[in-house]
Formats: C-alpha cells, sequence, structure tokens
C-alpha cells in the first residue's frame, strides 16, 4: 500500500478537519455575540446605576448632541437612565464606549472570516466532475468570497481568498506542479471578487446583469491564464510558457490524451488550434461554474442581510 506524503491530509481527515474548523467557529462568534449583549449591559449600568430609571419595554439608545439641551435620555436593558448634559464623566462614557465598541467589531470581523474561510475549505473539498472533461471538477469554494464581500466589503474577500488558499494546500497538498491548481483557484476567486465589486456599482446594484457580466469576465480571464501558463505547466509538470511546449496541440490532441470527443469550431480557427481546444474546453466549464455559484450566492444574499448584516 502507498503511504501518505507527509504533512499532506487525506480527503476524508480533510472533510473532518474543515467541518471541526467551521462548527468552532460558529460557535466562538455565537458566544461573541452573547458575550457582547452582556458587557453592554453591564457598561451602561456601571455608570448610570445611580440615576432615577423608569422601566420600559425597548431596548435602545438615543442621546442628545445639542448644546441647548440640559437632558440625556438613555434607553438600555429596559430602563431609561437620566444623565445631566455636561457632566465631565458622560463625554469619557461614551469615549470608552465608542472605543469598546470597535474593539468588539474587529474581533466579531475575524472570528467570521475565519469562520467563512474553514466553510470555504470545506465546500472545497465537494466536488462535482464536469461531464465534458471529467478532471475539472465544479465547487462552491468561490460562494463564500462573495459572501465575505457582502458582509466585510472587498478587503474581507481578499483575506478569505487567501486563507482558502492556505487552507486547500494543507488538507489537499500542492495540485500540479508548484500548486498550480490553488495559484488558479486564487486567481480565480480575486477575478470574480474584482469585477463583481466593479459590475455592482456600473449596473448600480442590479444584480442579475452584474453577476452576468463578472462570470464571463471570470470565464474569460481563467481561458488567457490556462492558454498562458496553466494548461502547459499540467502537462509538462514543470512551470511552462506556452511558447515553450515541445510539442503542438489541438482538440484532437486534447481528445485522445484525456478520451474525450469534443468537435472542432470553426469560427474559432483565428485563435490558432491550440487556443481553440483551450477556449473550447475552458470557457464553458468556467461560464457553468460561474453561473452556479452566482445562483447559490443569490439565494443566501437575503439571509446574510437579515441575520447578520442587520442584526450587527
Amino acid at each position: 500500500m502507498a503511504s501518505k506524503d507527509k504533512g499532506v491530509l487525506s480527503g476524508v481527515d480533510g472533510i473532518i478537519l474543515a467541518m471541526a474548523g467551521t462548527i468552532i467557529c460558529f460557535s466562538l462568534y455565537k458566544c461573541l455575540q452573547d458575550a457582547i449583549i452582556r458587557l453592554k449591559i453591564k457598561v451602561f449600568r456601571a455608570g448610570f446605576d445611580s440615576r432615577p430609571a423608569v422601566t420600559v419595554r425597548e431596548r435602545k439608545l438615543s442621546r442628545c448632541d445639542s448644546y441647548t439641551d440640559s437632558i440625556v435620555w438613555i434607553k438600555e436593558d429596559h430602563h431609561i437612565f437620566f444623565a445631566v448634559h455636561g457632566d465631565p464623566s458622560f463625554h469619557d462614557f461614551f469615549t470608552f464606549k465608542e472605543k469598546m465598541f470597535m474593539e468588539i467589531t474587529k474581533t466579531r470581523t475575524l472570528v467570521t472570516l475565519a469562520m467563512l474561510s474553514a466553510l470555504g475549505a470545506l465546500l472545497n473539498l465537494i466536488e462535482i466532475p464536469y461531464p465534458i472533461a471529467p478532471w475539472l471538477m465544479i465547487d462552491l469554494a468561490e460562494v463564500v468570497v462573495l459572501v465575505a464581500f457582502l458582509m466585510h466589503g472587498f478587503q474581507g474577500g481578499v483575506i478569505v481568498s487567501f486563507a482558502k488558499f492556505f487552507v486547500s494546500l494543507v488538507i489537499k497538498g500542492p495540485v500540479g506542479p508548484f500548486g498550480i491548481g490553488q495559484i488558479t483557484a486564487l486567481i480565480g476567486s480575486l477575478t470574480i471578487l474584482g469585477f463583481y465589486m466593479l459590475f455592482d456599482k456600473v449596473f448600480r446594484s442590479k444584480y442579475l446583469p452584474a453577476i452576468i457580466a463578472t462570470m464571463l469576465c471570470f470565464a474569460t480571464v481563467m481561458v488567457v491564464i490556462n492558454y498562458l501558463f496553466v494548461t502547459p505547466t499540467y502537462l509538462s509538470q514543470k512551470f511552462t510558457w506556452y511558447t515553450q511546449l515541445p510539442y503542438t496541440l489541438d482538440i484532437n490532441a486534447f481528445n485522445e490524451y484525456f478520451g474525450m470527443s469534443l468537435p472542432s469550431l470553426g469560427f474559432l480557427g483565428w485563435l490558432g488550434p491550440y487556443g481553440e481546444a483551450i477556449f473550447i474546453i475552458y470557457f464553458p466549464f468556467n461560464l457553468l461554474k460561474g453561473l452556479v455559484t452566482g445562483f447559490f450566492y443569490r439565494v443566501l444574499k437575503p439571509v446574510i442581510i437579515k441575520n447578520f448584516i442587520k442584526r450587527a
């Protein structure tokens, strides 16, 4: 029996590790939410227990910033507290509260990004073979990149993309020479992220045209990088530029090598035999993968907004 490479987890071990990481991160997130609520209550009580209080039903904070007003009403934890405007401790209290809120927000962001990265690693292990070219796999790992963008902006999406890249290297080991499989996936994640951010602004948050334009650009970029170095590197098992291939490739060569039966398309003749083969194989695959990703993101988007963003 062949032994495993050191430092590389099997598929089952990787799934268990990713699931455990997701559960742990989600548990930390829920514990953090509860801790924030308890801490807010304690802080508001600490400075205003000596103030007169009236029981109310809602939990709300309101303050008056006008220098002509002498009373500030603070509603928190089912009580109304009265604070005299101009009290020196009043400004210090709110300054401390704002700093505390910023620290809590940073911690919550880190926990959320860690949870999304673990989920992305899990989804990266659940692969469906592309029927036309079975060595290509469709997964939903890019959905978490778009969710990270929705929750934490472009920076959050970039962090999750790189975290997913490194976790995949640990769990699956380098795919292809120099980990070219993970490098290609990272380029794909950043491409989707960048173009979606662009087209979301161009189309003024109209989802359908934005996601279609994004995935068309994504499929095009993936064709270009496969043409230039990804496919030559896979075939040569070392980093190879397309001009360094020692043999000529066309769709018939791919059909023979991979056992496929893809037809040649005459209208793509201007790309040359090699370019035509790359386009026929990779453009439909990446477009399909992108549209599936966009569909699942569209389904999850209102749920994320309702349960995570509006409650933050």
